[in-house]
């Protein structure tokens, strides 16, 4: 079988944009600061829109970087629902799903539930969870008007998640800098 050059080259250059995306990425989202009035958060959130080039595996990239980081800096997580308002204000409406009838906002909370179903369900397995992980979820239970407002289903999910985690007394889970995030989804512990 013949490749043809043109070809290979193409796939070099496309794993040089994606790389370069990935890495244009993490930095945006490491940089972005805590302060709700910083305007730089806003531009960073444009520019990571433009680079998504309409590819849905770049929007999971992107969502599941945030979710990284709000994993890993707690003083983030209340920043990172304005961060996925103004990713779904600014995503074209006709960004679509590859495989299902989702478009622009809709494609950032399928991606969105998804990832915090699938980062919950990893983190109740763990012996200490993320202060900043279970902070974002009670923001997310109690906000109204935000893309990543939990549906019934999944609050239900998370709720019945922590009921019988081999971890939820042990190791501070539930220790004062978790007991806020816990009281705002209706979980006292005692």
């Amino acid at each position: 079988m013949v490749i043809s050059s043109s070809a290979v080259g193409q796939d070099d250059l496309n794993d040089v944009f994606l790389r370069a995306f990935k890495d244009c990425t993490k930095d945006f989202i490491n940089s972005l600061p805590t302060d709700a009035n910083d305007l730089g958060i806003g531009t960073a959130v444009q520019t990571i829109v433009a680079q998504l080039n309409y590819d849905y595996s770049r929007l999971v990239y992107v969502i599941n970087f945030i979710q990284d980081r709000i994993y890993r800096d707690g003083q983030w997580a209340s920043r990172a629902i304005a961060v996925y308002d103004m990713l779904a204000a600014s995503i074209d409406p006709y960004f679509s799903h590859p495989s299902l009838p989702l478009r622009g906002p809709f494609l950032i909370q399928h991606q969105l539930m998804k990832a915090l179903q699938a980062q919950f369900t990893a983190m109740v397995a763990e012996k200490i969870w993320s202060a900043g992980f279970t902070y974002f979820l009670a923001q997310l239970c109690q906000s109204k008007e935000s893309i990543g407002q939990l549906t019934p289903g999944i609050m239900l999910h998370i709720v019945s998640g922590m009921v019988d985690p081999a971890h939820l007394l042990s190791d501070g889970n539930l220790d004062r800098d978790h007991q806020c995030g816990w009281t705002r989804l209706g979980c006292t512990g005692a």
